[in-house]
């Protein structure tokens, strides 16, 4: 899904460039005692990565290059049960990913959504599984958030310059309605803007995609966002970094266990620019109806599937400092929010997030 993805150094990188892990953040973690594969940072690493394993048994290391959002596919497993082989894992992933960009990239003329998006109809529009699961999971995050999630506004995003859609919103996004073979829009001009739960929701299908080929311990990260399930080889949870959200070398704000569970991050520091003393990025804020503008620079939250985390981090991000922290403490949500403060940074920690971290 490209440009417009919900990201940041974080939720993903609107110009993934599918390098392996920048020498300098290697040396770091190495330093830290921490594998640099598994340790990915929630960032500008960007692209596609896939690490698994199990206990027991061989195992293999291969690189291979997805073709597909310009994402580097990486693997390494162990486990009883005969060795998939990384082709087959690649290909797992890549199927994925094609069939998420295929049905959601408002980028390419001919996805379902910007089929759906030209529709100038009230009638019902067919939509695959794919897309109505989540426009379903977007609808439920957009209640929870009170309105901070709102992919209607994809014309706004459009007008700053981060998406190809056009045109000003129109239609509330709570009245679109649902079928199991389709939508209908609130108003004809209304249009959709997906990626800010797509790439969530692909990572969940990758996960589906390796337990079919038999993993069932595995660390996936795609554009900044990861999702885990089991442990690593030797029993310990899998790792991940969030990325300090400044400007310069790339280094680890805080590194967090994670174990059958997704980190999502999103923030302004790749996808935005300063004009005129203000910061406009790709994340709009519903109630001003203009692009988030605050002193965040990241917002980081858990959640058991990477469909929930990706949207989740969105919303709390374009919440603000103060809205953001006081609904996730409210909700329960472990969340970490970094604001800008001089030439440093705040923290604010929500829920157990504190109780996650083992480095920072």
């Amino acid at each position: 899904m490209r440009p417009a993805d919900d990201d940041q150094g974080g939720a993903g990188d609107a110009r993934r460039s599918g390098r392996r892990a920048r020498p300098d953040l290697q040396r770091r973690f190495r330093r830290l005692g921490h594998d640099p594969d598994t340790a990915r940072i929630s960032g500008r690493l960007g692209g596609l990565a896939c690490r698994t394993g199990a206990a027991g048994g061989g195992g293999s290391v291969a690189d291979r290059r997805a073709g597909l959002w310009r994402g580097l596919a990486r693997a390494a497993w162990r486990g009883r049960r005969p060795d998939p082989g990384a082709g087959t894992i690649v290909r797992a992933i890549a199927g994925v990913i094609e069939t998420t960009d295929a049905a959601m990239s408002p980028f390419r003329k001919w996805s379902e959504i910007s089929v759906f998006n030209r529709s100038r109809t009230t009638d019902w529009l067919p939509l695959s599984s794919v897309v109505l699961r989540a426009i379903a999971k977007a609808q439920s995050v957009a209640a929870r958030t009170r309105g901070a999630f709102d992919p209607t506004l994809g014309g706004l995003v459009g007008r700053y310059g981060f998406g190809p859609i056009t045109g000003a919103p129109a239609g509330a996004f709570r009245d679109l309605e649902l079928r199991a073979d389709g939508a209908r829009k609130a108003h004809p001009r209304q249009t959709l803007d997906l990626c800010g739960i797509a790439k969530g929701q692909a990572l969940n299908r990758c996960a589906d995609a390796l337990r079919s080929i038999g993993l069932e311990a595995f660390f996936i990260e795609m554009g900044g966002e990861v999702l885990a399930r089991g442990t690593r080889p030797d029993g310990s949870p899998w790792r991940a970094a969030v990325e300090r959200p400044l400007p310069g070398r790339a280094e680890p704000q805080r590194v967090v266990a994670l174990r059958d569970e997704a980190l999502a991050t999103s923030g302004d520091l790749i996808n935005s620019y300063v004009l005129a003393g203000h910061r406009y990025g790709h994340i709009t804020d519903p109630q001003r109806m203009a692009p988030a503008d605050s002193a965040l620079a990241s917002v980081s939250v858990f959640a058991r599937r990477a469909i929930t985390a990706d949207a989740l981090a969105t919303a709390l991000f374009a919440l603000g400092p103060k809205r953001g922290p006081a609904l996730a403490e409210h909700a329960g949500m472990d969340a970490l929010f970094l604001s800008r403060d001089g030439a440093g940074l705040r923290e604010v920690m929500t829920g157990r997030f504190r109780d996650r971290i083992i480095w920072g």
